[in-house]
């Protein structure tokens, strides 16, 4: 289902009263109309912005990247078992690592950029290897003592605004679709980036065994709410590229995705062709 919003935007249904906003469109007004941020959150968020502009990073908008062939990796499942498969992809395409794949990155292709949300100081055990140095790319709200740990180049980047929680003011040309998930913030700053074809690596989070409060998927596959929710938000997003007649594909997924492709490590230099 899609809805006209009367702020001009187009707002596809993803379930679970999720809506995704058209990213790939030039719209009058910027707005998530999603209430994915707690009031509790709110004075946490706002320090981390205050913190993060005190120390004068500049935007990933002050730079005119754009990258035709684009990989997305999240450290999800698979990663561990399936990660030396992306070797094989062609030399000419950019990496953006998302969650754990930048602290796991172990194959011989350069990790181009990583890009990061977490509010929270538990993103620490997410720093990237001493070894391993791409350009980071860190939402306003972001822990600050996680870039300023980070020795290598920085950027930041404004989430489009929430429901409820509109932050601070920040002089950037665009702003992240982000949904509070890193995956959704990657998909959107590719499309930032200008890219036409899209692949998107292991993108599940999900446990082999049950846990307290987590559902289960399938056999031996278990998910948090907020990690189902995270699956719904990325298919609104692919959907939005499908309709933009952008190539996308998936590859170690776990879930059905509507709006795209599969493709094995076969598969690689085809869909970059």
């Amino acid at each position: 289902m899609i809805k006209k919003h009367r702020n001009k935007n187009d707002y596809f249904y993803s379930g679970n009263s999720l809506w995704v906003r058209n990213f790939a469109k030039k719209v009058f007004y910027s707005q998530d109309i999603n209430s994915l941020i707690k009031p509790s959150e709110m004075s946490l968020f706002l320090e981390n912005e205050s913190k993060n502009k005190e120390n004068g990073w500049v935007g990933i908008d002050s730079e005119n990247y754009t990258h035709d062939k684009i990989v997305i990796v999240n450290g999800g499942w698979n990663y561990t078992e399936k990660l030396m498969n992306l070797c094989a992809l062609p030399p000419d395409v950019t990496f953006i690592g998302i969650n754990e794949a930048a602290s796991k990155w172990n194959i011989n292709r350069r990790l181009n950029y990583y890009l990061i949300n977490n509010p929270y100081e538990d993103c620490l055990e997410l720093l990237p290897s001493k070894t391993i140095k791409p350009k980071m790319i860190a939402s306003v709200r972001t822990n600050p003592i996680f870039l300023e740990k980070y020795d290598g180049q920085k950027y930041l980047y404004d989430p489009v605004k929430d429901a409820n929680y509109a932050g601070m003011s920040w002089d950037f040309k665009y702003q992240l679709d982000d949904y509070r998930n890193p995956m959704c913030a990657a998909i959107s700053l590719a499309h930032q980036f200008n890219a036409k074809k899209i692949l998107i690596c292991f993108p599940d989070e999900g446990y082999e065994q049950e846990r307290p409060a987590a559902i289960k998927i399938k056999e031996d596959f278990w998910m948090f709410q907020q990690q189902i929710n995270n699956y719904r938000l990325t298919e609104g997003m692919l959907f939005w590229l499908k309709e933009a007649k952008i190539d996308t594909a998936i590859y170690g997924n776990v879930l059905e995705y509507k709006h795209t492709t599969y493709i094995d490590a076969g598969g690689f230099a085809r869909f970059f062709s």
